[in-house]
C-alpha cells in the first residue's frame, strides 16, 4: 500500500464478499480502496450484475474526495474520510423493499391473468353404445348365407368389446337351424388379448347392421394369458323377434 487516502486499511476476499447480500456488501464499501472498488464492480458485472449494488459502488466512488495538494491523508476532515459512502443502509433497505413490492405486484398480475383464461376442458372419452338388433325382414340366416356377414362380441350390456377383433366367415361356415343360424366353426381367442368377459355375439350384415344375436349361458372369460375357445355350434343367432317375444 502507498499510504494514499483512497486505499483501504482492510483486506477482503472480493469474491467471498460478493457472495453476501446487497446490504452486507454495501456496509463494507467504506473499507475498500479505489482499486478494490473498481475490481469489485468488475466482478459484480461479470457475476450477479445486481443493479442496486452497482449503483451503491458508483456512488461510493463518486462520494470520495481526493486530498488537496500537500494535505496529509490522516489530516482530512471527518466528513471526507477515506471511502465514505453516500448510499446509506436505509436507502439500500428502501430499494430492496421497492424491488420486493414490484416482484409481488408482478405475481399478482400473473395470477389475475391466469384466472381470466378459460380452463382447458379435457375431451371426454367416447363411450361405446350398445348394439341393437334390427327388425328388418332379413333375418340372421339370410344374412349369414349371403356371404358378407361378420361377428362382433359384446359384454353383458351389449356394448361391443373393443379389444376383440371383428370376425368374418363365409356362407359355408353357418348352418340354418329353424329360425336361427349356427356358426359351425370353432372360435379361438389369442392368449395375448387383455382379460375380458364375453356375454354375447352379434351377426352384422355388410352395412354393419345387427340382424342376429347369440347369447352365452354365462359370461365367457378370454385373454389374460390363458387359452380359450368357443366350440363349433356354441353361437346360435336369433333375430329381433325372438328376443322381443322372450321379453
Amino acid at each position: 500500500m502507498d499510504g494514499t487516502a483512497n486505499e483501504t486499511t482492510k483486506e477482503f476476499d472480493l469474491g467471498e464478499l460478493l457472495g453476501g447480500n446487497v446490504t452486507s456488501v454495501v456496509e463494507k464499501l467504506p473499507d475498500l480502496g479505489d482499486g478494490a472498488l473498481a475490481k469489485l464492480r468488475e466482478l459484480e458485472v461479470a457475476g450477479g450484475n445486481r443493479a442496486t449494488l452497482l449503483t451503491a459502488i458508483d456512488q461510493a466512488v463518486a462520494g470520495r474526495v481526493k486530498p488537496k495538494e500537500g494535505e496529509a491523508a490522516g489530516n482530512k476532515p471527518v466528513d471526507q474520510a477515506d471511502g465514505e459512502a453516500t448510499f446509506t443502509k436505509s436507502q439500500v433497505d428502501e430499494l430492496l423493499a421497492q424491488q420486493q413490492a414490484a416482484h409481488e405486484q408482478a405475481i399478482k398480475v400473473a395470477v389475475a391473468n391466469a384466472r381470466k383464461e378459460k380452463p382447458v376442458t379435457p375431451k371426454a372419452t367416447p363411450v361405446a353404445k350398445p348394439i341393437t338388433l334390427s327388425d328388418s325382414k332379413d333375418g340372421p340366416a339370410l344374412v349369414a348365407l349371403a356371404g358378407q356377414s361378420s361377428i362382433v362380441f359384446a359384454d353383458v350390456d351389449d356394448v361391443p368389446i373393443a379389444t376383440l377383433p371383428k370376425l368374418a366367415f363365409g356362407p359355408g361356415d353357418y348352418e340354418p337351424a329353424g329360425d336361427r343360424v349356427k356358426l359351425k366353426r370353432d372360435v379361438e381367442f389369442p392368449v395375448t388379448l387383455p382379460e375380458t368377459q364375453i356375454a354375447s355375439a352379434f351377426l352384422l350384415d355388410e352395412k354393419g347392421v345387427a340382424s342376429g344375436k347369440a347369447e352365452l349361458v354365462m359370461p365367457f372369460g378370454v385373454g389374460g394369458g390363458r387359452s380359450s375357445k368357443l366350440p363349433a355350434g356354441t353361437l346360435s343367432f336369433a333375430g329381433a323377434g325372438a328376443f322381443a317375444a322372450a321379453a
